[in-house]
């Protein structure tokens, strides 16, 4: 890579962060099936800053793909965007605390990820379910990767992610990258910290990760520090992620082991349409991703 005098940006650049995490981030996640979006191009798409970014072309897109009946249906397309935007209308920062944002979060995810539970009328007037996603047939549908989106809360907090994954246009992953010699809990903490100042940007959320391209970790939203998790490959597993990556001239790290593990486009819909958890505890509702050795011997039963 090159700087604009020229310069070659080696082991010593000023930018460890941006050239050494979050660039080989997106290059991999590309090489998985990504297509990259530039966040300041995705802010321009955007009415509100204040709320979830959503790249609302290619939601229209899939929303006809996956349902072709909506074609039919005047307004049916805008319908349903309504009906995604309205999660968590009822919930405001002013006044935060984490359950409003994950009793929205729980019902975005039971009513649009898990199950298409949310209806429009069609062309004769009976409701039929709506399909956002489809994890039987991966090509139906679309993976993008937004870096240095920049949003806001209503009191004009600046929030910037430094990647945000969309899948058919609606950002279901959030990463923070650190430079390799800082401690990836910094990137937790970040994140920790922007769901509560930023609690809109987190309502369709269902991973969030940070990295430091030697270590990588995984949680929920409101995950305590303490409870991210690591992912270790199997060697099938290991197998599969270097047939992948066997057109590459650097070695595999933690981060892309950690970023194909859940982000693999496939193991991304399983993950998020199936292995996503919400339980009581004292009262209050827990989100809960699974680690790997309950992933894996979920999947082994099935098969």
């Amino acid at each position: 890579m090159e700087t604009a005098a020229g310069d070659q940006i080696g082991t010593f650049s000023n930018q460890p962060e941006l050239d050494g995490v979050e660039r080989p981030a997106i290059r991999w996640l590309e090489a998985l099936g990504y297509t990259h979006l530039p966040g300041s191009e995705v802010g321009q798409q955007q009415e509100h800053r204040h709320l979830p970014p959503l790249l609302t072309d290619i939601l229209r897109d899939r929303l006809l793909h996956l349902n072709p009946w909506l074609a039919d249906v005047s307004g049916g397309v805008e319908t349903a965007l309504r009906e995604v935007r309205q999660f968590g209308a009822g919930f405001a920062s002013a006044a935060f605390s984490s359950e409003p944002l994950m009793t929205a979060n729980e019902a975005f995810w039971q009513n649009v990820v898990h199950q298409g539970n949310l209806q429009v009328k069609d062309e004769q007037g009976r409701l039929r379910s709506l399909r956002f996603f489809n994890p039987d047939k991966v090509s139906d549908n679309r993976f993008h990767v937004v870096d240095q989106y920049v949003g806001s809360n209503s009191e004009g907090d600046l929030f910037r992610p430094d990647l945000l994954l969309f899948v058919n246009g609606i950002p279901l992953a959030v990463i923070e990258c650190k430079a390799s010699h800082v401690k990836v809990s910094q990137g937790i903490r970040q994140l920790l910290a922007y769901q509560n100042s930023h609690p809109r940007h987190f309502l369709y959320n269902q991973v969030c990760v940070a990295i430091n391209r030697n270590e990588a970790l995984y949680g929920a939203i409101f995950t305590p520090e303490a409870f991210y998790l690591r992912y270790r490959l199997e060697p099938a597993e290991e197998a599969s992620l270097v047939e992948k990556a066997a057109l590459r001239s650097d070695a595999l790290t933690e981060q892309d082991r950690l970023l194909w593990a859940l982000f693999e486009p496939s193991r991304f819909l399983q993950l998020v349409t199936h292995f996503v958890l919400f339980e009581l505890d004292d009262g209050r509702t827990i989100k809960k991703l699974p680690r790997y050795q309950q992933w894996r011997a979920v999947c082994k039963t099935l098969t």
